[in-house]
C-alpha cells in the first residue's frame, strides 16, 4: 500500500513538473521593437529578464507593468516565441509647448510655475488631468468660481504634442 501511494506520489510530483516546465521558457534573446527615443539600454535596465533565464508567463506580465509603470510608453506588448522576448513599445510624445488662452484675470507665469505638465518632458495623461485640474483649482483660489479649465492636444511631427489650455 504504501509502494502504490508513494508510487502516485512520485507521479502527481513529477507531472506538476514537467506542466510547471511545459509552461516556462529559455530566453535566447530580447528584440525592442518601437523605441526611438527612449535608449535601448535604459529599457533593458526596466526590465527582470534577460537572455539565459527561463521565465514563464507571469514574468511576461510583470515586464509589461514595468515597462508601463515606466511613463515612457503609452502601448507596451511582450510576446514569447522560440526563444526570442519582443517588445513591442509606443513611446509617449514629448512636450513641445504649452499655450493659455482665454485667461484674462491671471498671468501665464501662475500656470507655469505651478502645473505639473512642462515642455521637453514625456506626456501623461496623468499629467495632463493634474494639469488642467491645478489651473482650475488655482482660479477657484484667486475666487474665480465659474471658470472652466479645458485643454486642447495639437500632435505634431517627430512623436511630440502641444497643449493649449
Amino acid at each position: 500500500m504504501q509502494r502504490v501511494f508513494a508510487k502516485t506520489f512520485y507521479l502527481v510530483a513529477l507531472g506538476v513538473l514537467l506542466i510547471s516546465n511545459a509552461q516556462a521558457s529559455l530566453i535566447q534573446k530580447i528584440i525592442i521593437d518601437g523605441n526611438h527615443r527612449i535608449e535601448t539600454s535604459t529599457i533593458l535596465s526596466n526590465i527582470d529578464i534577460a537572455p539565459g533565464q527561463v521565465v514563464q508567463k507571469e514574468h511576461l506580465n510583470q515586464t509589461t507593468k514595468k515597462l508601463f509603470d515606466t511613463g515612457y510608453f503609452s502601448d507596451v506588448r511582450v510576446s514569447m516565441d522560440s526563444g526570442a522576448v519582443t517588445l513591442q513599445l509606443v513611446e509617449n510624445p514629448i512636450v513641445n509647448q504649452i499655450a493659455y488662452e482665454g485667461n484674462k484675470e491671471l498671468e501665464d507665469k501662475v500656470f507655469k510655475e505651478n502645473i505639473p505638465l512642462r515642455p521637453r518632458q514625456v506626456y501623461t495623461l496623468t499629467k495632463l488631468k493634474n494639469s488642467t485640474k491645478m489651473i482650475h483649482d488655482i482660479y477657484r483660489v484667486k475666487g474665480h468660481f465659474a471658470a472652466q479649465a479645458v485643454h486642447k492636444i495639437i500632435r505634431r511631427d517627430q512623436n511630440r504634442v502641444d497643449f493649449v489650455f
